[in-house]
């Protein structure tokens, strides 16, 4: 996975704006880092996906472009454009890229 890192503090965004479609990667933005947890956005080309894990914290997955498939605990779940899902901690997940799809991740740490 792609990252690119930069001060984005103060300043009106399009969440979708700050990634792109990159050929066989995912690439990822992350706004914000900070104790109490992370945000992100991330694009999907077609077809890619992250493979399996376990997070030991709750998320929230906001799908901004496209449609992906979010499968929790091995439920898959069909995602579209303006949706959320709540991942829960200790549950294993997978996120498909049905189409084009550029969703934010936020992670909750505390």
């Amino acid at each position: 996975m792609k990252e690119k890192k930069q001060n984005l503090y103060a300043k009106p965004l399009q969440p979708g704006d700050l990634v792109s479609y990159e050929k066989d990667t995912v690439e990822s933005r992350m706004l914000m880092y900070e104790k109490a947890g992370t945000i992100s956005v991330l694009a999907f080309p077609a077809k890619q996906r992250l493979s399996e894990h376990i997070a030991p914290y709750d998320g929230i997955v906001f799908i901004l472009e496209g449609d992906a498939c979010i499968a929790i605990d091995g439920v898959p779940h069909q995602m579209h454009k303006g949706e959320i899902m709540l991942l829960p901690a200790e549950k294993p997940y997978i996120i498909s890229a049905v189409t084009n799809c550029k969703m934010m991740l936020t992670v909750l740490h505390e």
